[in-house]
């Protein structure tokens, strides 16, 4: 099967990543989020974005933990310990007594400038480019005096999902391990719920998907993973990893799904498109995608289906199924020319489990 075919932006989920996770993903603090996310880099189905406010926030965050490693690293040479208290009360100023600031910024900032190359290079996150427009102000301001959410918080979410007044993220994931930040935007208590929800609505933004890696949830299946304390098998996470960007991709794509791929009858192989109806109706014609179960490619189909068949060719249309009998669905497929489609390209797009999706530029 030819996997050239580019993905359409449709079916890439954009996930986005708060500083915390790029701090853990340098220090490799958890192994298993770094397995995760490799994943998620090699899927061609898959953004990774972080806010600009991310970047300033990481330079911070990087210069004080490059500081304090380069004064315990002093301390231990000179004396073999270090006086943790003393360190933290001299470290907002940057001046504690085994080593000034000064003396160590060169070291602090080769560091910092390595790791953001890093990020770039070889995690290949996209900063998102924003303006400070007026419209981001509003919601920003309401979900701060709103909520218990902090400033800087609210302006990482805030201007990942409207970096700019003519464009707002349609569906957005976002990654963190930030407790206080998951539950101000996801909280379920009432009426902080609500209010959440009503300030997201009145501003027509979207609520994003919130993942703590504590409980990482695939969107329809439930199933959950603790990456932090995950005592799973490499190979598990790879596998959740996967599900976990298919059902974001199903998710997202949900008002496109015409049905999941079944099994043709052995003598219509090579022939057919058999399918399971999910939508409400069916039309008469429709230029169609496939989605890989594996996420191993993105099949458009370069001919409109028409002439569908439950047992016997449907009639009249939009059809309407009756009951579960009647969402068995089939299509003759075939290529360009009128021809059947290759056995390798056939047998790919066909295999059990497939989604079906209405292509995105039909609609």
């Amino acid at each position: 099967m030819d996997s050239t075919q580019p993905i359409i932006s449709n079916f890439k989920v954009k996930i986005a990543v708060d500083t915390q996770i790029l701090s853990y993903l340098l220090d490799k603090s958890y192994p298993f989020l770094n397995i995760f996310f490799n994943y998620l880099l090699e899927s061609p189905f898959v953004e990774i974005v972080c806010s600009r406010f991310v970047t300033f926030e990481i330079i911070g965050i990087r210069k004080k933990e490059h500081y304090l490693r380069a004064v315990q690293k002093k301390a231990n040479a000179v004396s073999g310990e270090i006086n943790f208290s003393s360190l933290l009360k001299y470290s907002n100023d940057w001046s504690a007594p085994e080593l000034d600031y000064h003396d160590t910024y060169t070291y602090v900032k080769e560091k910092v400038e390595g790791e953001l190359k890093i990020i770039n290079d070889d995690y290949k996150i996209s900063y998102e480019e924003f303006n400070l427009h007026s419209s981001l102000w509003k919601p920003h301001q309401e979900l701060v005096l709103s909520s218990k959410i902090s400033k800087e918080d609210s302006l990482v979410l805030v201007s990942i999902i409207y970096p700019n007044e003519n464009q707002k993220e349609e569906y957005l994931v976002f990654l963190t391990n930030d407790n206080q930040f998951y539950n101000s935007i996801c909280c379920r208590k009432e009426p902080e719920a609500t209010v959440v929800n009503d300030i997201f609505d009145a501003n027509s933004i979207i609520k994003p998907t919130i993942c703590l890696l504590k409980a990482i949830t695939t969107p329809i299946s439930n199933k959950v993973l603790n990456i932090v304390d995950s005592v799973n098998e490499s190979e598990e996470i790879v596998a959740f990893a996967k599900q976990f960007v298919f059902e974001h991709i199903k998710k997202k794509n949900e008002t496109l799904i015409l049905g999941e791929i079944v099994d043709c009858p052995k003598s219509m192989k090579g022939k057919l498109l058999c399918f399971k109806l999910e939508s409400d109706s069916l039309a008469e014609s429709h230029y169609v995608s496939v989605l890989s179960k594996e996420l191993d490619f993105l099949y458009s189909h370069p001919v409109e289906l028409s002439s569908f068949y439950n047992k016997i060719q449907i009639p009249n249309y939009p059809y309407v199924p009756m009951n579960d009998e009647g969402k068995n669905i089939s299509v003759i497929l075939n290529d360009e020319d009128g021809k059947p489609l290759s056995e390798d390209i056939y047998d790919s797009v066909t295999s059990i489990g497939n989604v079906l999706f209405i292509h995105p530029d039909s609609i």
